[in-house]
This record gives structure tokens, C-alpha cells and sequence, in this order.
């Protein structure tokens, strides 16, 4: 039997540590402290959202394109960090 990728909890704090803990095992080159930051941000924006169901769903894909945006930035404005950044991000990009 195949192991299952956790799920977001109904809990909006559990979600978000889940949401935290896997785009940090997808994004080991990004510090946690962007991460959150990025979280959160993406979070602020469904505050107001009246359905709560898959907020953190949500929360994730975009957080997950933001930080693939920001290697992809970096890779482009630091010549020298461009190898380093350049392969995530196309193992990423697919």
C-alpha cells in the first residue's frame, strides 16, 4: 500500500504548519522564514472566505507557484546562483 501525502486538517492552524512543513520538503534551498512568510501572506487573502473547507488547499498552490516564481526571479538576477537555482526550479516546473 502506497503512503499517503498528509492532508490539511480542519484545524486552520494544524493546516497551515502541514502547509508549512510540506513546501519546505519541496523547497529545501528556500529559508522557512520565506515560507511562512509567503503562507501567511497567501492566507491573509482568505480571511474573508466563507467557506473554510479547502482554504489550505488553496493556501498551498499558491504559496507553491509564488515560491517557484521567486527561484525562477533568482535565478535570473544572479548570474553566479543561476546553476544552483535554475535546477529546482525546472525539476519543478516539470
Amino acid at each position: 500500500m502506497a503512503a499517503r501525502a498528509p492532508q490539511p486538517s480542519n484545524v486552520p492552524g494544524e493546516s497551515l504548519e502541514g502547509v508549512v512543513a510540506r513546501l519546505q520538503g519541496d523547497f529545501p534551498s528556500v529559508e522557512t522564514r520565506r515560507i511562512c512568510e509567503v503562507v501567511e501572506l497567501v492566507h491573509d487573502g482568505y480571511r474573508e472566505a466563507r467557506i473554510r473547507t479547502f482554504v489550505a488547499i488553496f493556501v498551498e498552490r499558491e504559496s507553491r507557484l509564488r515560491l517557484r516564481g521567486d527561484l525562477i526571479h533568482a535565478s535570473r538576477e544572479s548570474p553566479q546562483q543561476s546553476a544552483e537555482v535554475a535546477g529546482p526550479a525546472r525539476a519543478l516546473l516539470g
